[in-house]
């Protein structure tokens, strides 16, 4: 959403979505990891004339990801690094990840 206030002018957009990255290959199988991502950010610009601008604006995500267990049997071996990650992968897994953008803005308006 962008305010016009004459010369300046602050936006806020709002987003969500589904994420998901699939097809990734380990030695114990492909991992399939989705979950929500939600979006929002903040900005500004001022209008220098007509045909062009400057402003700035701040980005946050938000990632809510899952990761569904692999609880086949597996061969065993006497590497002790490679049964714990067996172990680990064998559950469910979940985590939250964030981020975050700044980023500077050079509009040409035609």
């Amino acid at each position: 959403m962008h305010i016009p206030l004459g010369r300046v002018e602050p936006y806020f957009t709002l987003g969500a979505g589904y994420a998901s990255l699939g097809g990734v290959h380990s030695d114990f199988g492909a991992v399939g990891i989705d979950g929500l991502n939600i979006r929002g950010s903040a900005g500004l610009d001022f209008y220098l004339s007509d045909e062009l601008s400057v402003g700035a604006s701040l980005s946050g995500d938000l990632l809510f990801l899952n990761r569904k267990g692999d609880r086949k049997p597996r061969v065993e071996t006497t590497d002790p690094n490679a049964r714990y990650t067996d172990w680990v992968y064998a559950f469910d897994g979940s985590g939250i990840g964030s981020g975050g953008t700044f980023s500077l803005v050079l509009g040409v308006h035609f």
